[in-house]
């Protein structure tokens, strides 16, 4: 596996475990979905028959690279066909969503934005005990634009998914959980693991698949980084010249 990869795959039985490793926040962008798509079909063609997506880093997703957005501006037009993209967002989502095999989220660290949007494509969502989950693309007068609102209300119901998508708070794994949007809370759930409590296999839809391991890495209980200055993404506030995830 080349150092230079985005993602990385590893094969456990009939299950595939693909691990972000986009630095410095896997920021969601031509890349890395572009990355994605090409791991996720090599898992079809090795007979997969389900996926899990998780982070090799200490979050899963601060959200959309958002030097994308400055660029466009700069050059006075959206046109994308200068960004080598295999999918632009909305059909990137719709692939994940149609995939004939489930899809699995092992969520860990923060996800917001563009990074919840990915993890709503998926079938199943699983957060460790460090997740912070939220819609927050409001603190930068914008709203998700990929379909995440609509997958929300689906999953939580008109009412919850317009306080998460119009006051851009944080939420924790129990609080998901109770409300239906993450299936599963794995740190309550599963005693004596930690913030690897995401360690349960999930067995493919025919029931005929080995369970896989698609525990997250243990994060420090901080949440508060300090991102190279040259890189904005959704899921950041500044304050005091310090950026908080």
């Amino acid at each position: 596996m080349s150092e230079d990869a985005l993602i990385t795959r590893e094969q456990r039985g009939n299950i595939s475990v693909l691990t972000m490793v986009y630095r410095p926040y896997n920021l969601l962008g031509p890349k890395l979905i572009n990355a994605i798509v090409e791991q996720i079909e090599a898992a079809q063609n090795a007979g997969s028959r389900a996926i899990v997506l998780r982070s090799g880093l200490r979050h899963f997703s601060a959200g959309a690279d958002l030097d994308i957005f400055d660029k466009r501006v700069e050059q006075g037009s959206g046109d994308t066909d200068g960004e080598n993209r295999r999918l632009n967002g909305v059909e990137f989502l719709r692939f994940m969503e149609l995939l004939p095999i489930p899809l699995i989220a092992s969520v860990h660290g923060v996800c917001l934005g563009g990074g919840l949007e990915l993890a709503l494509s998926c079938d199943y969502i699983i957060a460790a005990s460090s997740a912070k989950i939220g819609s927050v693309e409001a603190t930068l007068g914008l709203h998700p634009l990929l379909g995440g609102i609509q997958r929300q209300v689906q999953r939580i119901g008109a009412l919850r998914a317009k306080e998460m998508s119009m006051l851009a708070r944080r939420y924790d794994a129990p609080t998901l959980e109770k409300w239906g949007l993450i299936n599963l809370d794995g740190s309550r759930r599963i005693a004596g693991e930690g913030d690897h409590g995401d360690r349960r296999g999930i067995r493919a839809r025919s029931d005929a698949g080995p369970r896989g391991d698609q525990g997250t890495r243990p994060t420090s209980p901080s949440t508060t980084v300090s991102p190279p200055p040259t890189r904005r993404w959704q899921g950041c506030r500044r304050r005091s010249g310090r950026r908080k995830i």
